[in-house]
């Protein structure tokens, strides 16, 4: 019998709950590490959330290396995905959801709101859902001035 490996069969309810429980650790583990950086960026509002091996900005090349990006998307049959069309899809939804372009420009780090907008791409529906929604605004019915 080899005794430096071992199969161990365990009833499949047992298994899930022991993969949410270390879920469940990591988690927490990734918040406390969070709320750790949070705390020692103190209170300037710049201040880098995760810094990069020597204290700086991460870069995306840090990154790449770091999660093997190239290898999984190549691996998924996404070849043509780049990390920086993430950044385009990622404003766009912000904007799909409501957060105003000064504010993405900031999440960005433009210096410019037409640099931020080029960044930017609204699916057709709600493009043609501006006309209905203008209307119903219009069509609204108001209290008269006091």
């Amino acid at each position: 019998m080899d005794h430096l490996r071992r199969a161990v069969i365990l009833p499949l309810l047992l298994l899930a709950a022991l993969l949410g429980f270390a879920f469940a650790l990591w988690s927490m583990a990734v918040v406390a590490l969070g709320a750790q950086h949070i705390l020692s960026a103190g209170p300037e509002p710049d201040a880098r959330l995760f810094t990069g091996p020597c204290g700086g900005r991460i870069s995306t090349a840090v990154l790449r290396d770091a999660t093997h990006g190239d290898t999984v998307v190549t691996k998924l049959g996404y070849e043509h995905l780049r990390r920086h069309a993430l950044r385009h899809t990622a404003l766009t939804w912000f904007a799909d959801a409501g957060v105003h372009v000064h504010v993405l420009r900031r999440i960005a780090g433009h210096g410019s709101l037409t640099t931020t907008q080029r960044y930017l791409h609204p699916y057709v529906h709600k493009i043609t859902a501006v006309g209905p929604a203008l209307s119903a605004h219009f069509n609204m019915p108001r209290a008269p001035p006091p």
